[in-house]
């Protein structure tokens, strides 16, 4: 079964934020299917939506030990 998902992340402005959310979706098969991103310059925070599919038998875990090192390393909060 297809699950179509939104994940939603918000920290300091850095390089690298795309790339490590998308990796850490695709580790888990997850296929993009909409992604919306910018960075606030007055308060330099970056925030980020990514709406992907994903065909795991639990995604919830699986993108959860996915993003948790995402977020540790770019000091973001996220949601799934």
């Amino acid at each position: 079964m297809t699950l179509e998902l939104v994940v939603t992340a918000v920290g300091p402005d850095r390089p690298g934020i795309v790339h490590a959310v998308t990796a850490a979706l695709l580790s888990v098969a997850g296929n993009i299917t909409e992604a919306q991103q910018f960075c606030d310059a007055a308060s330099g925070r970056f925030f980020m939506r990514v709406c992907f599919t994903s065909e795991a038998d639990q995604p919830d875990t699986l993108i959860g030990d996915a993003f948790k090192p995402v977020a540790a390393r770019c000091d973001m909060q996220w949601q799934l």
